[in-house]
């Protein structure tokens, strides 16, 4: 398919289902030295390290070389990162990777016609980013603006694998609304979300609880995220859905300024 001058592609598989990560990493950099004209190519290899699960350096070096593309490689980073508990950085990394790959349209229409043959990689790359974008809100306690994104994703058109990965975390996420204290800190948050974003400013004490809680947990990204959006309830650009911050990004205005767009 995309390997003619040497079968990669074999030795690669061979390597990552016998473990062998000394020869795999040194495959895997020359592979990369070789295609790495070849977006589609390196994609491909990204997935079969991902259904392996590999962790390795390679993500990192495709995604600083196409930080914008919409081949999942960056939400399979996000992988590695959430399996080591970086989940503020894993939600950045994947809202950014879903911003880029659904916009505000149908995201399908988006894709130049030769990456549809990619279209169930595009799909995992959607359903995998929407879990780990939705994991940092349930992380924080934030459960039902979870189930809201998770319940978004599942509106899009995906194939059945893509839609269980949802489903199996719907589940979950159901299951652990009906704990009462999961209840109590989801309720503040929803006092956050449909009240102090929507302009209610009797809600002040949902934003210190949530501003307490990124701080608790140390999430440097969340917590300025959260920042900017009291900046915006001020200056009364309120929410009037919660799901109108999912797809919002910092941006540097200028040296001193941010802003959420």
């Amino acid at each position: 398919m995309f390997f003619k001058k040497k079968d990669y592609l074999k030795d690669i598989q061979k390597f990552a289902a016998e473990r062998d990560f000394v020869n795999l990493e040194q495959t895997l950099d020359l592979f990369f030295d070789e295609y790495k004209e070849n977006l589609a190519a390196l994609s491909h290899i990204g997935f079969i390290l991902f259904i392996n699960g590999i962790n390795s350096r390679y993500f990192s070096k495709v995604v600083e070389l196409y930080p914008s593309n919409i081949l999942p490689t960056s939400i399979f980073l996000t992988n590695i990162w959430a399996s080591q508990n970086m989940f503020d950085e894993a939600a950045v990394l994947a809202r950014k990777y879903l911003r880029d790959t659904l916009g505000f349209t149908d995201y399908l229409q988006k894709i130049h016609p030769d990456l549809l043959v990619h279209k169930k990689l595009l799909q995992l790359g959607v359903a995998l980013g929407l879990i780990h974008v939705s994991s940092i809100y349930t992380d924080l306690g934030s459960l039902s603006h979870s189930l809201r994104l998770i319940n978004y994703g599942l509106e899009l058109d995906l194939d059945q694998d893509s839609r269980s990965y949802l489903l199996r975390e719907k589940d979950l996420l159901l299951k652990d609304l009906n704990q009462e204290a999961v209840k109590n800190s989801d309720t503040i948050w929803e006092d956050f979300w449909i009240g102090f974003c929507k302009g209610d400013l009797t809600k002040k004490y949902a934003l210190d609880y949530v501003e307490s809680k990124t701080r608790e947990k140390k999430y440097f990204n969340i917590n300025q995220r959260i920042g900017l959006i009291e900046s915006r309830v001020r200056y009364a650009q309120f929410f009037n859905d919660p799901k109108d911050e999912f797809f919002l990004q910092i941006k540097q205005v200028n040296e001193n300024t941010l802003t959420l767009i």
